[in-house]
């Protein structure tokens, strides 16, 4: 990893966003500073609300690792929380994406939150979103771009590190 936080072991959120136009990048969230254990928060990345905030980049040392959490490893919400842009992470495995390390809820949650990103089309810009015990990706709201992302397997897409639901989208 590069020069990122561990952001760990507390006992709500590791990150809670509430202003826009952030970037948060190359941080382990949830796991040990090796990327190998889990150390939980409640949530890893909490964003309420607002939008504009760049989650991950396309580099390996953008990435983030959002692992072991008991709630869900990203939550976004509110009507507000538009234009956020998701991608290039590892969601729900250890940092070398081989190993099952899974957020207790979802991988990533879009809840009412209109028109964000996860994923891409550029290289280096699709999450790696695995073995999370409920959903890889739950979304309740409209206008969200899910692209080019693994959902289901490891890093390099020939082992099975199962979600319950890859992706669910649903109204409520």
């Amino acid at each position: 990893m590069g020069a990122g936080n561990v952001i760990s072991g507390n006992s709500s959120y590791g990150i809670y966003l509430q202003t826009a136009s952030n970037l948060v990048a190359g941080n382990i969230i949830g796991l040990n500073a090796a990327g190998t254990a889990t150390r939980a928060n409640s949530y890893g990345i909490y964003i309420n609300n607002v939008g504009s905030n760049t989650i991950g980049g396309t580099t390996a040392l953008d990435r983030n690792i959002i692992s072991g959490n008991t709630q869900d490893g990203i939550f976004i919400g509110g009507n507000s929380a538009s234009g956020n842009v998701i991608q290039g992470n590892y969601v729900g495995t250890d940092a070398t994406g081989a190993s099952a390390l899974g957020n207790s809820g979802r991988g990533i949650y879009l809840a009412s939150s209109p028109s964000n990103t996860v994923g891409g089309t550029t290289s280096g810009s699709g999450n790696l979103i695995s073995a999370n015990t409920l959903y890889g990706i739950h979304v309740t709201s409209t206008g969200n771009l899910i692209v080019g992302n693994t959902i289901g397997l490891d890093a390099t897409g020939s082992s099975k590190l199962a979600n319950s639901f890859g992706i669910y989208l649903n109204s409520s």
